[in-house]
């Protein structure tokens, strides 16, 4: 295994490297200054294919680019392992009913009559 390893510092600013040389094939690169940052990493994936990934950061997140999905060789082995899965089976809809009410009246109260107060026999008390 090798590997190579900068870094400088100015300031606010950077950058650094590196570079093993191992199985994997690890690279990075990156600087910034201030709140913005920009760089590359690259690695050798399990079936022997060299990914590469270039990247910013800043005040507007992270924005990779490059190859950042699945690998075909993974993303074909999970699509043949998926459509091995079990389906439900499909059944036909539920028939939906439709309920028709008596529709609801209003029922007015009771009629109720009240006498008007007879005030006559009061005239004996004044």
């Amino acid at each position: 295994m090798s590997a190579e390893i900068g870094v400088n510092h100015a300031g606010d600013a950077y950058n650094f490297h590196y570079a093993a040389g191992d199985a994997g094939g690890h690279s990075r690169v990156e600087s910034g200054h201030g709140s913005s940052v920009s760089g590359s990493y690259s690695y050798i994936d399990p079936n022997g294919h060299l990914r590469s990934v270039s990247y910013t950061a800043g005040p507007d997140g992270f924005k990779p680019s490059g190859d950042i999905g699945v690998d075909k060789k993974t993303a074909d082995d999970a699509a043949a392992i998926a459509a091995l899965a079990p389906k439900a089976p499909e059944a036909p809809a539920a028939p939906v009913h439709h309920w028709n009410y008596a529709p609801y009246y209003h029922h007015p109260g009771a009629w109720v009559h009240h006498a008007a107060p007879n005030y006559a026999h009061w005239g004996a008390y004044w």
